[in-house]
């Protein structure tokens, strides 16, 4: 019950029934599941954006599935690496992260401090064989020419600082680079992380919760216990929607467009806000992968606004013109100041910006308190 108030956003009463759970799986000395308990704690905390609490429940869950349940542990170690990575904490995210890619990520980080090294020392090597040339230049120099002693030392000394510069500024230059680089790998590899855990989260709801209640729904019906069956029936129907949105099947049948209008319609029928779109069929554009994360741009962004911005009606756009497709969805809702850096830097804007990046494309966020907002997403795309 905890998950499942958790998927529906009711996080207080989630974490009623997971913290009851939690106690009951501890008297009964039961840690695996007791870590389970302490993962799914953990994940409500990341939801309200309370990231202490998320890290100390992870902990826990470490601490308990030590010795008895690597999914766990491992499933634990991956919500440190995103609680870090939100927290600015990178190198412990991505400690995590090895953590839980095991030893190919940390073979990978052996080989790099060794090629740090191995580059360093050339490199104090070859400014030693350097200095002392140039001293043995200024020496000869010296000897022969001592009228010009001054003049030779003075362009020695440019000669040196110009080169210690540029090398200083190529090593700046590359260390830059390849920081951003890693950064954005990090980024691709937690985002696919991610989706990994949703279908997995997905299935498990779909091949175990579901049949479970599948049978508790003709155990209730025999027994004639109508309110229970109702209530199962009912439980089935959401469970089918949550595991809808962590994976959704129709991609893979429909196509992105009409996966993408789907989306919409369900939303327009199960809240209260009007929902209107304008969407060109862009499918013969974009492959399977760049689908996936495209329609979780726009879920996210949908939930985004039912969540945070109080609005009545949100317009949905997908146009395609010439060798690009523009993405923009407004809202009537109560906006926010753009200049504010604590919002821009939010998990969900972050994210958002993440996913457009990958698809080597812009993203535009327009909004002013009180005055709506507009959420615009350009890329490039071959025909």
């Amino acid at each position: 019950i905890g998950p499942c108030m958790r998927m529906l956003g009711s996080y207080e009463e989630s974490l009623e029934y997971l913290f009851r759970a939690l106690e009951i799986k501890k008297k009964l000395k039961n840690y695996t599941s007791a870590a389970h308990s302490c993962n799914d704690i953990s994940e409500t905390y990341i939801d309200m954006n309370d990231l202490p609490n998320a890290k100390k429940y992870a902990l826990k869950a470490i601490e308990y599935a030590k010795g008895v349940s690597l999914n766990q542990e491992r499933y634990a170690y991956y919500l440190l690496s995103e609680i870090g990575y939100n927290l600015g904490e990178f190198k412990n995210s991505f400690n995590n992260l090895k953590q839980y890619h095991a030893l190919r990520d940390s073979i990978f980080s052996l080989k790099k401090i060794n090629n740090i090294n191995e580059n360093q020392i050339k490199y104090e090597t070859e400014k030693k064989s350097f200095i002392i040339k140039a001293q043995e230049s200024d020496i000869a120099l010296l000897n022969e020419k001592n009228k010009v002693k001054n003049q030779y030392l003075v362009f020695g000394t440019i000669g040196l600082l110009s080169f210690f510069g540029i090398i200083f500024l190529v090593n700046s230059w590359n260390k830059a680079k390849e920081s951003k680089l890693i950064q954005e790998q990090f980024s691709q590899q937690l985002l696919q992380t991610q989706e990994d855990e949703r279908i997995r989260i997905a299935n498990d709801l779909h091949d175990s919760v579901g049949q479970k209640l599948n049978y508790i729904s003709r155990k209730s019906q025999n027994l004639k216990q109508e309110e229970i069956n109702d209530l199962t029936v009912k439980v089935i129907d959401e469970v089918r929607s949550i595991s809808r949105g962590l994976y959704p099947v129709l991609l893979t049948q429909f196509g992105l467009t009409e996966s993408i209008k789907q989306l919409i319609l369900d939303y327009d029928e199960e809240t209260d806000l009007f929902f209107t779109s304008e969407i060109e069929s862009i499918d013969e554009y974009i492959d399977q992968n760049k689908s996936l994360n495209l329609y979780r741009f726009v879920q996210e962004s949908l939930n985004n606004i039912i969540k945070h911005a109080n609005a009545k009606a949100v317009l949905v756009s997908i146009e395609k013109t010439s060798n690009l497709v523009t993405i923009t969805i407004n809202d009537n809702g109560q906006g926010f100041d753009t200049n504010d850096a604590q919002k821009l830097n939010s998990l969900g804007l972050k994210t958002l910006k993440e996913r457009i990046r990958i698809l080597n494309g812009k993203l535009i966020i327009k909004s002013k308190p009180n005055n709506g907002t507009s959420i615009i997403a350009k890329f490039p795309v071959t025909s």
